[in-house]
């Protein structure tokens, strides 16, 4: 079995537009992979948010 895995790192003006963009980016891998004729792995996410102060 193929382990494929994607890591994805998107940034937008909104928090909004940023998963838009990680949405876009999603659907483009998976749809690499079909055309590849390759597995799309099982759906699993993590993320971590870190708010800077500004000084």
């Amino acid at each position: 079995m193929n382990n494929v895995s994607i890591s994805c790192h998107r940034r937008g003006a909104t928090r909004e537009e940023a998963e838009e963009r990680m949405h876009e980016a999603i659907e483009f891998h998976i749809e690499g992979l079909r055309e590849d004729g390759l597995p799309i792995p099982p759906s699993r996410s993590s993320a971590i948010y870190v708010a800077v102060g500004r000084g």
